[in-house]
């Protein structure tokens, strides 16, 4: 048992030597970049997110995912010492920004779509830049190709207007 015991550690301490690692007696690395606070613009055709912060920040480091009908940003590395925040802008695209630590060493912040818009329809569309004393997530482009509401309405409309002529119907969305 005792052979199998020093093993482990053995193993743990192979495994636990990179820079976050608090186990095997290693201090935890504290985070380098501290969010103090949040707001929220739009400019135009873009939805801004800024978290300020004094901190230098890699944004090579940060990850964008697309999951259902939210754009999830990680920002390794980070903290925000509110602990959680959940604002709530009065917006065309985007319904509530959900921003909170999911761990000791990362900051995630939530764009959560407004009901049928699909987060993978802004992919290529989410820029994530360090600009003077922030952190800046902008959501643009993308959502002058995504059809809802009223503007699908009317293009189905319009379908059904073109098709009822008989032949074949052209189809073109100017964006």
């Amino acid at each position: 048992m005792k052979a199998v015991a020093r093993a482990a550690a053995g193993l743990c301490a192979v495994l636990c030597a990179g820079p976050l690692c608090s186990a095997a007696g290693a201090a935890p690395v504290e985070p380098t970049v501290v969010f103090e606070a949040a707001s929220l613009a739009r400019t135009g055709a873009a939805f801004e997110a800024r978290l300020a912060t004094p901190d230098p920040i890699d944004v090579k480091q940060v990850s964008v995912q697309y999951l259902g009908e939210t754009v999830q940003i990680d920002v390794p590395q980070a903290s925000f010492p509110k602990g959680k925040l959940m604002l709530k802008p009065e917006d065309s695209t985007v319904k509530s920004v959900y921003i909170y630590e999911p761990n000791d060493q990362t900051v995630r912040v939530r764009l959560i779509l407004n009901k049928g818009l699909a987060a993978r329809a802004f992919d290529g569309a989410v820029q994530v830049a360090r600009s003077t004393g922030a952190l800046t997530i902008r959501l643009s482009g993308a959502g002058a190709r995504v059809i809802g509401g009223r503007a699908r309405q009317e293009l189905l409309r319009k379908v059904e207007i073109a098709d009822g002529f008989g032949g074949e119907a052209a189809l073109t969305l100017v964006a």
